[in-house]
């Protein structure tokens, strides 16, 4: 399983939750979420249909729900979830607005979980957190929600929390396979790795036949540095399905780590010419540029931004768009070419304010844009129009409790300090950004480096030096590494 956003700007492809069948009990339990359907074979697709979801194998799903649909129109979580599934950005917004508009003939959980799903596409992180409480106030022995309210907590960063949903749902039933997937996660997170490797394993015994448990333990080799046995499983998980072709982005990725670049991209190539979305051919395309910035070619790297460009324009998908300027924009900024990334920032706006984004992208997208200027404003040292900008992200991200965007936000907020050669006060932002993020913790060292912190500086430079979770952020800073750019 990958955190690799394939057709959400908000929410990662792991949290998808199913909900348990009363008639599976021999009448109503009043412990699980009824399903409302009038019919018994929709009811048995949809089921399918959620087993794959549940198991990241989302577009075996979405044949599923679609004949689910045909045979049960008004059946509000078949809609709910395909608005989750369904590779177009155009049919996920008819499908959610479809749910939603069931919402007033569906049982009281359904209810919740409609608007819980619905909040998460908007980004709106505080109505989000207020249904899923009231999912879990009326379902607390529902292994399912359980599991959606550990995978909340996880992507947030609240590992605390996260453990504790995830253990119940094991508790509720431990041949249920999902929790032990995010128990392995939140293990790594939290560097347990004892514990993440044998609830991986716990995975994989309980789902053999299944690929996204040995991707997933896969992606706990590579964590832990152990190349060559994470591609052994990435290659399990393709013998399992040979359609699972996430898989090419876990060895590709290795690939990177040991320094066989060009490995890496035919790799990741193979993820391009195999891909059965728009969506997966987008993460493709961002990981072959992060392997060119792991050589230090930014051209070639902004090169691949170009065909970026080029296929969100074909597949008429406005927010990817905005998304490519901003990648642009921050490989400028980083490399010592602010002028030009205030340009590309400034025409992801623009894509923004367009018009052209439905009205789900663009909430999320409203906050994004101006993070975006703000960088670009920072890196030019335009002081006053940043911190103007970031006073209505900072208003905008608490209004809706949006950890990620509260986080960029305290990044930014310490660049600019950090800029302004104020050390102290750059770190008490800097600390509040995503300490999970290469970038943030390298601007981290050497704030700290001028703050007279040289110890601290060097732990966290020798932390990246084996940071084996690979992104664009962690590509530019090996850029920035190699060619010596600017601190700040």
């Amino acid at each position: 399983m990958k955190s690799i956003d394939l057709s959400l700007p908000v929410v990662c492809i792991l949290v998808l939750l199913g909900l348990m069948n009363p008639a599976a009990y021999g009448g109503i339990d009043a412990s699980v979420m009824e399903i409302t359907h009038s019919s018994d074979q929709a009811l048995m697709l949809f089921h399918q249909a959620r087993n794959h979801i549940e198991n990241l194998e989302s577009p075996a799903a979405v044949p599923l729900l679609e004949e689910a649909i045909q045979l049960d129109p008004e059946f509000a979580l078949a809609h709910l979830y395909l608005a989750r599934v369904t590779p177009r950005s155009a049919d996920r917004i008819q499908s959610l607005e479809r749910a939603v508009r069931l919402n007033e003939i569906v049982s009281i959980g359904e209810s919740h979980l409609i608007h819980y799903t619905h909040a998460g596409f908007t980004g709106d992180v505080s109505k989000q957190r207020h249904h899923l409480y009231d999912l879990i106030r009326l379902f607390p022995d529902d292994k399912r929600i359980r599991f959606m309210a550990g995978s909340f907590y996880f992507e947030r960063g609240d590992y605390g929390p996260a453990l504790s949903h995830l253990l119940k749902a094991v508790a509720l039933d431990p041949s249920y396979a999902p929790p032990h997937n995010m128990l392995g996660y939140s293990y790594m997170r939290l560097e347990q790795y004892t514990d993440a490797e044998a609830s991986f394993k716990t995975y994989i015994s309980l789902l053999p036949d299944h690929p996204n448990p040995y991707d997933s333990y896969g992606e706990f080799l590579q964590k832990t540095g152990r190349y060559s046995e994470s591609i052994l499983q990435y290659e399990k998980a393709l013998e399992k399905d040979p359609e699972f072709v996430l898989a090419w982005y876990g060895i590709g990725d290795n690939f990177v780590f040991l320094r066989r670049y060009h490995e890496s991209r035919e790799s990741y190539q193979k993820l391009f010419d195999n891909a059965p979305s728009s969506g997966f051919q987008f993460a493709a395309l961002r990981a072959i540029m992060s392997s060119h910035l792991h050589e230090g070619h930014t051209e070639k790297a902004l090169g691949v931004v170009d065909s970026y460009q080029v296929l969100a324009r074909t597949a008429q998908d406005p927010a990817r768009e905005a998304d490519g300027h901003a990648i642009a924009s921050w490989i400028y900024n980083e490399t010592e070419q602010p002028e030009r990334g205030l340009q590309e920032a400034i025409a992801a706006q623009k894509v923004v304010q367009s018009g052209r984004l439905n009205d789900v992208d663009r909430a999320y997208y409203q906050v994004q844009s101006r993070l975006w200027h703000s960088f670009a404003l920072i890196h030019n040292r335009k002081f006053r129009k940043a911190r103007s900008l970031l006073r209505e992200v900072k208003t905008m991200a608490e209004e809706r409790q949006h950890t990620q965007q509260l986080a960029q936000y305290n990044f930014a907020m310490g660049l600019m300090e950090a800029q302004r050669g104020k050390f102290t006060k750059a770190l008490r932002y800097l600390d509040m950004a995503d300490q999970y993020d290469p970038l943030v913790m390298y601007y981290i060292a050497r704030v700290s480096e001028q703050a007279g912190e040289l110890e601290v500086a060097r732990q966290i430079d020798a932390q990246i030096d084996t940071w084996n979770s690979n992104g664009l952020s962690l590509g530019l800073v090996r850029a920035k590494r190699q060619q010596n750019f600017s601190q700040f």
